[in-house]
């Protein structure tokens, strides 16, 4: 199963969301409220996936960001974004800004002087006793994500969203895709049962990322009037889909190739809508 996206490339998602609300805006159109708020969301992933926590596309805006830590360096600023109303373009773009900044280095710090050296029969009762003690700042980051713990101390890691395979074979049935290429659509390993039939699991991790992106594309599409069935198997020569169909990009980029087809059918909405509205005029 291929890892999800990481916090570059989430606030990357986040810049293209809002260029996509800025075209929307020039031309006065609803749906830039919604490109914005998808951009606060993949910029609140990419903070919590820093903090060494769960981001799966699940999570609702309200539960991202409350998981920010109060000490936050964008703390001031999220706090404020917590109303609608101030869920600007121009807000969240400074904030997707502040998080992509190069963060600057650590100056150093002056060596500490040397303990003075005890000789046999000086009085060291005072000293602080030996303990085999870890300390939980002296420990491996890549440790702490493993245990479930947030490298930076801030409790555990919430457990990932999972979703059952009924619900994932109900979208699949819907797509009219076969169950081998629907397992490979989540990346789920093992095949069908030894009887050939379909199995039975709980999409976790890697598999829930894709399946939420899977559905939000479901969402996009029946927004959008389109048949999921002939979307996906006409073949485009626009990028991202470069001569495939869009189901060939869902299985060569996973859930990163869903969030491109959504993009790609808010630009083909937003033409076609424009292209009326001119027509009307």
């Amino acid at each position: 199963m291929s890892p999800g996206p990481t916090s570059k490339e989430l606030l990357k998602q986040a810049k293209q969301s809002l260029d996509d609300a800025r075209l929307l805006a020039e031309h006065r159109r609803r749906n830039e409220g919604v490109l914005t708020r998808l951009a606060l969301h993949q910029a609140l992933q990419a903070i919590s996936i820093s903090e060494g926590l769960d981001a799966n596309d699940d999570l609702r805006l309200d539960t991202l960001l409350k998981r920010v830590p109060e000490d936050h360096p964008q703390a001031a600023l999220l706090a404020t974004l917590r109303s609608e109303d101030a869920q600007t373009i121009a807000a969240v773009a400074g904030l997707v800004e502040a998080l992509d900044r190069p963060k600057a280095k650590p100056t150093a710090t002056p060596k500490p002087a040397p303990a003075p050296v005890t000789e046999p029969g000086e009085d060291d009762t005072n000293d602080a006793p030996e303990t085999d003690e870890t300390r939980f700042d002296d420990l491996d980051p890549s440790a702490l994500t493993a245990l479930g713990t947030s490298p930076q101390g801030h409790g555990r890691a919430d457990p990932a969203s999972s979703f059952p395979s009924a619900a994932f074979w109900s979208l699949m049935d819907r797509w009219g895709i076969e169950d081998l290429d629907a397992l490979a659509l989540v990346g789920h390993a093992g095949g069908l049962t030894k009887k050939g039939t379909r199995p039975r699991f709980r999409l976790q991790g890697a598999e829930a990322h894709r399946y939420a992106a899977l559905r939000a594309l479901d969402t996009a599409l029946s927004t959008l009037g389109q048949e999921p069935a002939d979307f996906l198997r006409a073949k485009q020569t626009r990028a991202p889909f470069d001569g495939d169909t869009p189901l060939a990009v869902l299985h060569r980029d996973g859930a990163d190739g869903a969030r491109s087809l959504i993009r790609d059918l808010t630009r083909q909405g937003f033409q076609a809508g424009l292209k009326r509205a001119l027509e009307q005029n």
